[in-house]
């Protein structure tokens, strides 16, 4: 059951042409990325 949703999550945030992730990816990560180097008092750079 884990294998199955690790892959359905894959599925849904890698293009499957180029192998990089998607724009789905981007706008989860992306937030939390942003709140951390805030936090942390780093740059971020996209």
């Amino acid at each position: 059951m884990r294998q199955t949703l690790k892959a359905t999550i894959e599925m849904a945030a890698i293009d499957p042409l180029t192998g990089l992730n998607n724009r789905r990816f981007f706008e989860t990560y992306v937030p939390s990325a942003i709140a951390r180097a805030r936090a942390d008092g780093k740059p971020l750079a996209v």
